[in-house]
């Protein structure tokens, strides 16, 4: 660590280098960079196994980290990364506690490491850094620093999220990805980031629209008519999971499913009024072909 000291030392006295391609992420077996961990808001400990990636070749050892070496090798790194808001940093660990120097407080990460003889290319673990939550949101943050690239010049570390606090965490989760909680979102298997009654507004077909019986995007009395078709048995082409949008959800339609959805066409409620309905028990998962809502 004293040789890699001195070097950073000599290169930070050089302007920084435009090179590109050193990233650091989380995974556990570091090959799929770009991933976001999500963190529980309930406490619990959850481990993110750090990685850096820099793409290319390697120089001939002879003249690797040299200044004078044809390859894409970086010979050191200095990492800054912060916990904000709800997120705690715990504990780290290194993978190899004999190469790399670390700091920790519960908002803060920093260490230096690399192979400043040999260089590194390709993906290398760092260590295992354990994080918790106690409230939304949080984030862990890569916020630099720099690296030592193979003509001893020193190029920003970019910045990204490691992780965040699952703001649905105690909310049934986020089936959809959407960033709407189950328990708030009227569709869980189709993600809508807009308020239906926006969508609506703007006749945007949503596959998802609960209660738009004729898909076209919007509310109308005709999709009320037809719900109640179903429910009186005159008409037998309405979807469960579309249809029927009024608790309980339990598969079957009546005249307040027909009425809620004339309501909302009237503006009176808000389109989050209509719940997709559920299958019945059985009738969806499994082998049955069929995704349950």
């Amino acid at each position: 660590m004293r040789t890699f000291a001195a070097i950073l030392s000599v290169v930070l006295l050089f302007g920084p280098d435009l090179a590109q391609g050193f990233e650091v992420f989380q995974d556990p077996g570091c090959t799929a960079p770009g991933t976001t961990e999500l963190i529980p808001t309930n406490g619990s400990d959850v481990e993110l196994r750090l990685c850096i990636q820099h793409p290319g070749t390697g120089s001939d050892p002879n003249l690797a980290c040299s200044g004078v070496g044809s390859g894409d090798e970086f010979c050191g790194w200095d990492l800054r990364i912060v916990a904000t808001d709800g997120a705690t940093l715990v504990d780290f660990v290194p993978d190899d506690p004999n190469a790399v120097v670390f700091n920790l407080t519960p908002s803060e990460l920093r260490g230096n490491g690399g192979n400043p003889i040999l260089g590194q290319v390709g993906a290398h673990p760092v260590g295992t850094l354990t994080v918790k939550a106690t409230s939304a949101p949080g984030t862990v943050q890569v916020t630099g620093n720099l690296y030592v690239t193979s003509a001893l010049e020193t190029a920003s570390v970019e910045a990204n999220t490691l992780a965040a606090t699952d703001t649905c965490a105690d909310k049934g989760g986020d089936s959809d990805g959407d960033t709407l909680c189950d328990d708030e979102d009227p569709c869980k298997t189709f993600a809508n980031t807009l308020p239906l009654v926006i969508s609506g507004f703007f006749g945007i077909p949503d596959e998802c629209l609960c209660g738009d019986f004729d898909g076209d995007g919007f509310f109308s009395a005709t999709d009320a008519a037809a719900i109640n078709g179903c429910a009186a048995f005159t008409r037998f082409d309405c979807v469960p999971e579309r249809d029927e949008v009024a608790e309980p959800l339990d598969g079957f339609y009546s005249a307040t499913d027909a009425d809620l959805v004339n309501r909302v066409a009237a503006f009176i409620d808000p389109a989050y009024a209509l719940k997709c309905g559920r299958r019945p028990e059985g009738t969806c998962g499994g082998d049955t072909g069929v995704s349950c809502f």
